[in-house]
């Protein structure tokens, strides 16, 4: 169901203090108009609004219509003469600029709305009742919005109240969102946390995705894993030792593998109980280095190592004693 009205022009009657009847409606569209009946496609009078809609039959023909009467005939109403404003019904919004001084002329206030949208017309409003057809130092601005006009602007330095229907209302000192009994400064630090709470959800989940990492990372801090690269305990060394052992029982030793250094042989008097002729007679034995312990066995590197340490102690302390 169309709810957008197309080809629209609308005579707006709302300018009078009191309703017309639908003779001088009818006196007004033929004498003023002057448009043939033939291109009226629907013709409505609207209670609410105090406008005539005449739906023509192409959008050419009511621009025409509007360009060539927008407030050039006007209505007498209690004494006064009351100019009515044709347009094409559209988009556009009637937003009403109020306190502005009569010598400022409407392409002045025209140049600074355009700011905010695409400016249809510009008309200054006359009293209604009191003072009937008297202007009332309104300017009615017919604009289609591309974007908010707050509720207080300076035009030429002049301060002036902004009206129009679902205008979102604004402060007069901050210019932010209007926040009755209650000061700019609170409204805009409840307005800044707002914000920030606003910003904030989107991110939870990388929030808490970065919480479980840094308490993983605590994690393996207080528990760390066992270092293999410890020192080898001795058990460990015995153990290896007695796998070596077993290795060279079970294999012959090959040219890689570690060979003992030869036996030192050495020279002694021996004296036989036997002889009564005190000969001496030399006698080879095997130098067990009873200070260094017994040898290892072939294969045992570690024990091999351990021995030779104890032989240079020994040796050390005998040539300490030569001197």
């Amino acid at each position: 169901m169309a709810t957008v009205r197309r080809n629209t022009l609308v005579v707006d009657f709302s300018v009078l203090p009191v309703k017309p009847n639908a003779a001088d409606i009818e006196k007004f569209l033929r004498n003023n108009l002057e448009i043939e009946m033939a291109s009226i496609k629907n013709l409505q009078c609207h209670t609410i609004r105090n406008c005539t809609f005449i739906e023509m039959r192409d959008i050419v023909a009511a621009e025409r219509v509007a360009s060539m009467h927008h407030l050039k005939h006007s209505m007498a109403a209690g004494g006064k003469k009351f100019n009515i404003p044709v347009y094409v019904e559209d988009a556009a919004t009637n937003v009403r600029i109020h306190d502005l001084p009569p010598g400022m002329s409407n392409e002045v206030v025209a140049e600074h709305m355009k700011a905010y949208g695409k400016i249809k017309s510009v008309a200054r409003e006359l009293w209604k009742k009191f003072f009937p057809g008297i202007p009332n130092g309104v300017r009615v601005v017919r604009i289609e919005l591309d974007k908010h006009i707050p509720s207080f602007m300076r035009i030429q330095g002049q301060l002036t109240a902004v009206s129009y229907k679902s205008q979102i209302p604004t402060c007069r000192k901050c210019g932010q969102t209007a926040h009755p009994k209650q000061k700019c400064s609170a409204a805009a630090a409840q307005q800044k946390k707002r914000e920030e709470e606003t910003m904030e959800l989107p991110n939870v989940a990388s929030v808490q995705q970065k919480q479980e990492a840094t308490n993983s990372i605590h994690s393996v801090a207080d528990n760390p894993e066992p270092d293999v690269t410890i020192d080898i305990s001795t058990e460990q060394v015995a153990e290896r030792s007695n796998k070596r052992q077993q290795r060279s029982n079970s294999h012959p030793v090959s040219s890689c593998e570690f060979n003992p250094p030869p036996q030192k042989k050495s020279t002694v008097e021996a004296r036989d109980p036997a002889d009564d002729d005190d000969e001496m007679e030399t006698t080879e034995c095997v130098d067990s280095d009873s200070d260094s312990g017994p040898d290892p066995d072939r294969g045992d590197v570690d024990g091999w190592i351990l021995k030779f340490k104890k032989r240079s102690k020994r040796t050390a302390k005998f040539i300490a004693k030569l001197k």
